[in-house]
């Protein structure tokens, strides 16, 4: 269940493709996101869609650095290393 409110971010049409297809799991952001786990987190995919796809709860917040975030997640992060 999903008690600590809502939040609405917009991604790019193939980040939220991802998503929809599991292949990204993980999201990362350039700014911090001060949201707690149990969030209801609504996902906005950017033109050509333009409309909200997605809605989770999320599990949990980790705040890495880019080095740790990629060990631990590039099988699941929907991006290359390159």
């Amino acid at each position: 269940m999903c008690s600590q409110g809502d939040v609405l971010i917009s991604v790019e049409g193939k980040f939220a493709d991802g998503r929809l297809d599991g292949t990204k799991r993980i999201e990362i952001r350039r700014r911090e996101l001060r949201i707690e786990p149990n969030t209801r987190l609504w996902v906005y995919s950017k033109v050509p869609v333009g409309a909200v796809t997605a809605m989770v709860c999320l599990s949990g917040v980790e705040r890495l650095s880019p080095s740790v975030i990629w060990d631990r997640y590039s099988d699941i992060i929907g991006i290359s290393g390159s």
